[in-house]
């Protein structure tokens, strides 16, 4: 894969294949989910998944206002922060890729990195369908969103 994201200003960074995300990055994220899939908003969204009902951004967030200040909104951006850890390979910063360094980034490059890994989230925990967030045989635990 090795997408190169543009993040303004000339900076850059490149993203490594979801499926050459290790174990070691993976599980973290993983351990996320499970925190996530075990709260309000994780029992929420996997109520209308069983119901087969589709959310949209509306929905999201309206389910999302009730945790704006809730433990469950740092879950949302650590696993960003993991996220961008995980799948970029290297980049035109002077500093190596760990969650401080992520934290640290100008608003512009944050949003620039979020918005090109945050849609690949199932692709590294390996879930592959709607139908795999609710299997107990998939790589994640039911309910992961």
């Amino acid at each position: 894969m090795t997408d190169k994201v543009d993040l303004g200003n000339g900076s850059w960074a490149k993203l490594r294949d979801p499926q050459d995300v290790t174990d070691k990055q993976r599980r973290p994220l993983a351990k996320l989910q499970r925190l996530l899939a075990a709260s309000n908003l994780g029992e929420a969204l996997t109520q209308r998944a069983q119901m087969g009902e589709e959310v949209t951004d509306k929905d999201l967030q309206d389910l999302l206002k009730p945790v704006l200040a809730d433990d469950e909104w740092e879950l949302l951006e650590s696993t960003s922060d993991l996220l961008i850890v995980a799948l970029v390979e290297e980049w035109s910063f002077d500093t190596p890729i760990i969650v401080e360094s992520v934290q640290n980034l100008p608003g512009r490059v944050s949003k620039a990195l979020r918005a090109a890994c945050d849609p690949l989230l199932t692709d590294v925990l390996g879930i592959e369908s709607e139908e795999d967030v609710l299997d107990p045989e998939s790589p994640t635990p039911p309910g992961s969103v």
